[in-house]
């Protein structure tokens, strides 16, 4: 079994400072990966969501990975998240 170890120091630091802004992508993923693969959680379904700088940082893309629902339960979900904040 792989272990995933996001960036200690800044997952700590994003913990006590409340603020997501904090992390990378990928500390964020690999933290999540970790929880997974420890059984801290089981997800059944989950959505990432992305944004990317392009064309010379000038625009934005937008993207999701989504497993275990379909696209009509991802924007229910996504409805249900906003309400949640």
């Amino acid at each position: 079994m792989e272990t995933y170890k996001p960036n200690d120091f800044a997952e700590k630091r994003v913990n006590q400072a409340q603020d997501c802004r904090l992390w990378t992508p990928k500390d964020a993923l690999l933290a999540c990966l970790r929880d997974i693969e420890s059984g801290k959680i089981n997800p059944d379904k989950l959505c990432i969501h992305y944004t990317c700088l392009i064309d010379d940082n000038k625009n934005r893309t937008f993207g999701c990975y989504v497993a275990g629902m379909t696209y009509l339960e991802h924007a229910g979900l996504l409805a249900e998240a906003l309400k949640a904040l």
